[in-house]
């Protein structure tokens, strides 16, 4: 069970820096963009965020043996979900309402 907690913790800490960046695009009027800006390079500067303001907790994925590559692909695999359901909701919202 700790193995999803910290998974999850990391996750939404790189959910958050990416959400910072992303929602800067939506001062184009354009959803669309928001959500492929979420995933490419918003994803891309979450995890560069996370990783130099927080270099110390490195250490701890490190000594409980969980790896860069479980700890981002969890992490992609999480905003991938995010993103094909905002992008549903999205298409709901400007096409039937």
């Amino acid at each position: 069970m700790w193995y999803y907690k910290l998974n999850f913790w990391f996750t939404s800490r790189i959910l958050f820096y990416n959400c910072c960046f992303s929602f800067l695009s939506l001062a184009k009027a354009d959803p669309y963009s928001t959500i492929f800006v979420f995933l490419t390079g918003g994803f891309l500067v979450g995890s560069f965020a996370q990783r130099m303001l927080h270099k110390q907790e490195e250490y701890v994925f490190q000594n409980l043996g969980i790896s860069n590559l479980q700890r981002y692909g969890f992490s992609y695999v999480l905003h991938m979900c995010i993103a094909v359901l905002a992008a549903g909701f999205l298409y709901i919202l400007m096409n039937y309402v």
